[in-house]
């Protein structure tokens, strides 16, 4: 008997190694939580309380565990996560027609592809600063520099790139991860 899917320590794992399956059940999970703002409005409550209502409990549903899948999903399946920010900035805010880039601002928020990318680039530097885990990344390569004028900066270690022979090796955390370090070096 074939599984199609697991669920392992809260992140749903496909046969096919895809993350439709995952995202689908973290939205569906953040989509019913998002009845508590039905509540929150209810009862009149400031926006500030409800914005950190959204901050504490519906958008970690929605970051759980992100190194693992974030590097592999499809710009369809980020736009499903961020639809259900969307959705929860209009709900607080009461704006059905302010674009979403305004109440982002209001919120003093970022949009969540940008914050899983800082919570990956996060990961790394803490895989790499800990000596138990220092060696899953390859070494530093530091490029020679020949016959450049004093003034000009020195030139940071960068990490060697891996050879990806395929997309999905390419995705994968640890390619995906070396070139995020690079370029925020």
């Amino acid at each position: 008997m074939l599984v199609k899917h697991v669920k392992l320590l809260g992140v749903t794992i496909s046969n096919d190694l895809k993350w439709d399956t995952h995202v689908s059940n973290i939205v569906k999970q953040a989509n019913v939580s998002l009845s508590i703002f039905k509540l929150l409005n209810k009862f009149n409550c400031p926006k500030i309380h409800s914005l950190r209502v959204y901050l504490s409990f519906i958008r970690p549903l929605l970051e759980y565990a992100c190194p693992v899948w974030h590097s592999q999903l499809s710009n369809e399946l980020s736009d499903k996560i961020e639809s259900v920010q969307k959705r929860s900035l209009r709900i607080i805010y009461k704006e059905g027609k302010i674009p979403y880039s305004f109440l982002l601002k209001a919120a003093r928020i970022t949009t969540l592809k940008e914050r899983r990318e800082k919570i990956c680039l996060l990961f790394a530097k803490s895989v790499i600063s800990n000596p138990r885990t220092e060696d899953l990344l390859p070494d530093f390569h530091n490029p020679i520099r020949l016959r450049l004028p004093r003034s000009a900066s020195l030139a940071i270690p960068t990490y060697s790139p891996i050879h990806a022979v395929t997309e999905r090796f390419r995705k994968s955390f640890i390619p995906f991860i070396l070139e995020h370090l690079n370029n925020n070096s």
